[in-house]
């Protein structure tokens, strides 16, 4: 503090100084405040109701930036300065505390010191120039006007400082009183000048939004009355129903269909004396025409309080402007807008109620000014003279989109949301930092509670208003990018091993986090899916890891378009043929991941396919049907790349069959294994060389029974093609692409290897035995594997005999409605063989046979059958 009060301090250390004091005390809560400089949070109280900076009643000689802002905005909070520092204060990311109101205090005493020696033309300035006599001071004040230390009475005493002209009542023209927009200054001063100015304007724009909230809320409250009034009168009339009918459309729309029909009202210069043919129903507006013209009215205030209109300007106020023959590049710029005189020097009464007007205008004559008086070097002055330049005259568009970042909710949610806000903002701290241990632990706790928020999923349109998938996309893609560097760069083994680790852990608690974003609503699934490109780029990543299912790039990629129709329709075939590049991979090498932990080698990767495949088959079937366009696509991909069928169905392969049969064989010998079973006793090929296989123990949740995983490839591979097969009707009608495509899948696999698996039988649990193990999936077959092949049995075969129909249920059905009644007892009915069994039979079985129970007529040679099946049942 000492330092920054020091007026003997030379320039760049004076600098310096105020550089650093923002830098450890302000600038984390300046970068929060910027950040939801454009987010307007409103929550619905009752100190809103009556807020309307808009009329001229409320407004006086100052712009409508004084008062509270009722947008719930990020709070300002520090961490006392201790010698040791605890860890749970370190992972608050809190700057140290600071005396704030002494700091203030001495702002606003040098501001006006400053100013006063600069308008005498002071020869020794403080810093030795103008820059360094005005910048740090003006830039200390613009962090602490964005932060919100800056009250009402001190806003006005700055406005004084930069034009008192316009601002201070106690001006008297003619003296010598000036203000900084009258002064000459170097550019950096002028650059925090347009910056301050700039902000007032965002804090003006804020209590204009709010006004607009609050009378949105009562305008609404009456339009709803009104509504129910005119619903409840009809329905108290005797009218005939066509009419009732007719009048009582608006009530069955839609809301958002409601809402443009009751704003569709007309303008007061509408004339009734429209041609309409005597056909056409033209649809009056429903609503009162009291409220027409209170919506009028209100519509009318806001451009002429926030647009730009040519008036007639007063002749003695123009006058009085001494306007140069040169012209600058500003007002030919705002001649192009609208003719706007400058800020006129003698200010009458009416400028008591002229505060927003003279704001604007004396901006634009500062602008012109500084434009016309030097040659402006500075690129960034340039760049913040047109924006503030254009800010003027752009504010009915400024409304507009501030608007489409506006959210309004109960108040009952306001600590929810300053919650959320917390935790959001320490997730934006970490945009541009370098990830270690205490930036992993901040992340991974910030995404926490932001999940467990229940505004996370009560208003999953303010999360994307916040613009929340966004920045934690932009830390996902910045670690990766990190991860690739260092992997190109080389380094140690262990450092690269270390670093890999922990990348991938917080890659994995982001995608956990945009997994559930996606679920919150169909709006930001569409928001997601534009960074669809980039998931799938990375979607090789951590797919070896059943621990990570749901929390990967990959499940992000299909999360973003998951049961929704009109994404899955706008993927496009290069996205597809990457996802197909990356399955064929799995096809003609092992994963190296896996035998690097002592997997035996398949000479091919079903861990990782079957995830590819999963995510085929979320492109094909939506809401239980099938997206002709996705599937015949897959269909032409899988088949240009027959590395992506698997071993079995590829070129020459041993059949469909013979894999489940392999994969069977190698799932038990690894339960055999396990159990301490010899390796004589061994029937599989991948195990007879070299029977060692690693222990649940080691592996933990990441355990890999590469039997089970084989048959859940081929199982989700054999249900994609089914769920591609073409329409039965498409068939019927003889479409010459849909028969291609079924003579294709038959070609694929034969309807004798589907009879085979479908005759194969479940292993179940001993249910004599003192317990019961279940503590997981049996080894073996399952009945999500048969479900599969029966689906594609169905929807590309299908069953058109009745000695077909009675082989499946002899051979196939019967046996499994027996294996459900031996686990239907109160010792087996909760374990996951019996669910999944029961699941089997509902979901499959016996829908099929609903559907053929024609088949049961003229069945007299198969009664024996029947009989069983009843008894069974």
């Amino acid at each position: 503090m000492y330092a920054i009060k020091n007026h003997f301090l030379a320039g760049p250390m004076r600098q310096g100084f105020h550089d650093m004091l923002i830098a450890v005390h302000l600038q984390t809560h300046a970068n929060a405040r910027e950040s939801s400089a454009h987010e307007y949070v409103i929550p619905l109280s009752k100190d809103l109701a009556g807020k309307n900076v808009l009329m001229v009643e409320t407004e006086d000689r100052f712009p409508q930036i004084m008062g509270i802002a009722h947008s719930i905005r990020p709070s300002m909070a520090a961490e006392d300065v201790r010698a040791i520092i605890p860890r749970e204060a370190e992972t608050k990311l809190q700057p140290p505390a600071f005396n704030f109101a002494a700091l203030k205090t001495h702002v606003m005493g040098a501001l006006v010191d400053a100013t006063q020696r600069a308008v005498m033309n002071c020869r020794d300035l403080i810093g030795g120039d103008n820059l360094n006599h005005f910048e740090p001071l003006l830039k200390l004040f613009d962090t602490l006007l964005v932060i919100g230390l800056i009250d009402d009475e001190e806003m006005k005493d700055v406005l004084c400082l930069i034009h008192p002209m316009a601002f201070d009542k106690n001006y008297i023209p003619g003296t010598t009183q000036k203000g900084l927009t009258e002064i000459d200054l170097a550019e950096g001063v002028k650059i925090q000048v347009c910056q301050i100015l700039d902000h007032m304007c965002d804090m003006q724009l804020r209590h204009r939004v709010e006004s607009l909230i609050a009378f949105a809320e009562g305008f609404v409250a009456d339009l709803q009355q009104d509504q129910c009034q005119r619903y409840m009168d009809i329905k108290q009339t005797d009218m005939p129903p066509a009419e009732a009918a007719k009048r009582t459309k608006e009530f069955r729309c839609p809301p958002k269909e409601q809402m443009f029909r009751l704003l569709k009202c007309k303008a007061r210069d509408d004339k009734d004396t429209m041609l309409l043919d005597d056909d056409v129903e033209y649809e009056q507006c429903p609503m009162a025409d009291s409220l027409q013209e209170q919506l009028r009215d209100f519509c009318a205030l806001v451009v002429s309080k926030v647009g730009c209109k040519e008036e007639e300007v007063d002749v003695t106020v123009v006058d009085s402007i001494q306007i140069d023959d040169e012209s600058s590049w500003v007002d030919s710029l705002a001649h192009l807008v609208i003719t706007v005189p400058p800020a006129p020097p003698a200010l009458d009464s009416r400028s008591d109620r002229r505060g927003c007007e003279n704001f604007r205008l004396m901006i634009v004559a500062m602008l012109r000014r500084w434009a016309v008086e030097s040659f402006i070097e500075s690129p960034e002055l340039i760049r913040k003279m047109f924006k503030l330049l254009l800010r003027q005259y752009n504010g009915v568009s400024e409304m507009m989109n501030a608007m489409g970042k506006t959210y309004v909710l109960h108040e009952r949610n306001i600590q929810d949301i300053e919650d959320f806000i917390i935790y959001l903002n320490q997730v934006r701290c970490l945009l541009s930092v370098q990830f270690e241990s205490t930036e992993e632990s901040i992340l991974k706790r910030g995404l926490w509670q932001l999940m467990n928020n229940r505004v996370f999923f009560q208003h999953p349109d303010l999360m994307r208003l916040l613009s929340v998938h966004e920045n934690v996309m932009t830390i996902m893609m910045n670690i990766l990018t990190a991860q690739q560097g260092a992997e190109h760069d080389g380094g140690e083994e262990g450092q690269t091993a270390e670093a890999k680790r922990d990348a991938s852990e917080m890659v994995v608690a982001c995608s956990r986090f945009l997994c559930y974003f996606c679920r919150t609503s169909r709006q930001n699934q569409k928001a997601m899916f534009e960074h669809l490109s980039f998931l799938l780029d990375n979607a090789t990543m951590l797919l070896a890891r059943p621990s990570l299912r749901g929390s990967v790039p990959l499940d992000v990629a299909y999360s973003s378009f998951m049961d929704n129709n009109e994404l899955a329709l706008a993927l496009k075939e290069e996205e597809l043929d990457k996802v197909a590049v990356y399955l064929s991979r799995c096809g003609l090498q092992p994963n190296s991941e896996l035998i690097a932990k002592s997997y035996p080698d398949l000479g091919w990767d079903p861990v990782e396919g079957e995830r590819y495949i999963d995510f085929l088959r979320f492109c094909v079937w939506i809401n239980g049907e099938n997206v002709e366009e996705n599937a015949n696509l897959v269909i032409r991909l899988l088949i240009r790349r027959p590395e992506c069928l698997g071993v079995a169905l590829k070129g020459e392969g041993q059949g469909l069959f013979s894999a489940f049969k392999e994969a069977i064989a190698l799932s038990e010998d690894i339960r055999a294994l396990e159990d301490g079973a010899e390796p004589e006793m061994l029937i599989s090929s991948q195990l007879g060389e070299n029977p060692h296989y690693p222990s649940k123990e080691e592996e933990g949740e990441d355990y890999i029974d590469l039997g089970a995983a084989t048959l859940d490839f081929y199982s989700s591979l054999v249900d994609l093609l089914a769920k591609c097969a073409p329409d039965p009707l498409a068939i019927q009608a003889g479409k010459g692409e849909s028969l291609r495509a079924r003579a294709i899948l038959r070609s694929l696999i034969s309807l004798d290897d589907l009879g085979n698996i479908l005759a194969l039988r479940f292993t179940i649990p001993n249910l004599a035995a003192a317990s019961i193990d279940d503590t997981g999936p049996l080894p073996g077959l399952l009945p999500n594997h048969k479900q599969s092949v029966l689906l594609f049995l169905d929807r590309v075969y299908g069953i058109d005999s009745q000695e077909m129909f009675f082989y499946l249920l002899e051979q196939s059905f019967l046996p499994d409605l027996r294996a459900a009644t031996m686990m239907d007892s109160p010792r087996a009915t909760e374990s996951d063989t019996a669910l999944a069994l029961n699941r089997y039979l509902c979901n499959a079985v016996l829908p099929l046979l609903t559907n053929h129970s024609h088949f049961f007529s003229d069945a007299e040679h198969f009664s024996a059958l029947l009989d069983a099946t009843l008894h069974t049942v």
